[in-house]
């Protein structure tokens, strides 16, 4: 596929005050994000998003987007 000269955006999402939470709690968290949360995302909008969801900080999110020809 060759994507030069189109426009992708990229969606980022932050956990305000995650580290208020537990051990246990952010582990989960953080599978929720890297798996759950991350093939819902693919599954609602698979022509969008160009590559899997990448998790970083263990409670931040971002995911490459480009804009499909129905939206």
């Amino acid at each position: 596929m060759n994507d030069t000269g189109r426009i992708f955006a990229v969606i980022t999402g932050d956990i305000i005050r995650s580290r208020e939470l537990d051990t246990r709690a952010r582990k989960r968290l953080q599978r929720v994000l890297t798996s759950d949360l991350s093939a819902r995302l693919k599954k609602a909008f698979p022509e969008s998003l160009v590559l899997d969801m990448d998790v970083f900080r263990g409670d931040s999110w971002q995911s490459p987007s480009r804009r499909s020809q129905n939206t």
